[in-house]
């Protein structure tokens, strides 16, 4: 189980009281030094945060290149991909 500690409060802490949240015209150190922490953690190439999970799958299937009339199967739970008409 993950637990949270006096690092990652003071790194919330920090990332709100500077209100630096995104990567727009040279802000967003915050965002910029989790995402190179996440990459080393994770062993990952790339890693990128994105403002809203409609964003990060949107993002993903453009990456993918699926696009009109490919088929997607998903979980019916998984209302959020309506969006897929977006991409025709």
């Amino acid at each position: 189980m993950y637990r949270i500690g006096r690092e990652e409060i003071d790194a919330v802490a920090r990332a709100i009281n500077t209100k630096d949240f995104f990567k727009i015209n040279g802000s967003g150190q915050e965002v910029m030094n989790f995402e190179a922490e996440w990459k080393t953690y994770t062993g990952a190439d790339y890693c990128l945060l994105m403002t809203s999970g409609f964003g990060a799958i949107t993002s993903a299937l453009i990456g993918l290149g699926i696009g009109p009339g490919d088929e997607v199967s998903c979980p019916a739970i998984l209302i959020s991909l309506r969006h897929l008409r977006l991409l025709r």
